[in-house]
């Protein structure tokens, strides 16, 4: 098994390639792939985050729940935390909302909503990665 820092920076570089992927996507058109290919983004960020802090992975979907639990594994930092979600709770509850309809309904996202949440990605992983 690869040590734990490999496997984080491995992780993050993934992550930073899945968001650089979904802003092409944006410019091709491909809004719905584009989005889901964002959300993977911040969660991947956002799980290795917590891999290099715990040592684990929680097995937790809903980005609420994962900041959750970057409050709790940094708590040196839970009330800047807080004070990000907070600010910034009507993208999250946008980006729940999106992928929830791309993954079990049938409906497409417009280029502005598309851009919005690839944008918003951007600036959870920017964040994240200052943790």
């Amino acid at each position: 098994m690869k040590p734990c820092t490999e496997v984080c920076r491995s992780m993050m570089d993934r992550s930073l390639r899945m968001i650089n992927a979904a802003k092409m996507l944006l410019n091709t058109g491909e809004y719905d792939i584009a989005v889901l290919l964002a959300i993977q983004a911040i969660e991947m960020c956002i799980k290795a985050k917590l891999l290099e802090k715990l040592g684990s992975i929680p097995r937790v979907k809903p980005l609420r729940r994962l900041f959750n639990e970057l409050e709790t594994a940094f708590k040196d930092r839970k009330n800047d935390i807080r004070d990000f979600f907070t600010k910034n709770k009507s993208m999250f509850v946008m980006i729940e909302e999106a992928y929830i309809s791309l993954r079990y309904l049938d409906r497409l996202i417009a280029e502005e909503e598309a851009s919005k949440i690839v944008g918003f990605a951007e600036k959870v992983i920017d964040f994240a990665k200052k943790l």
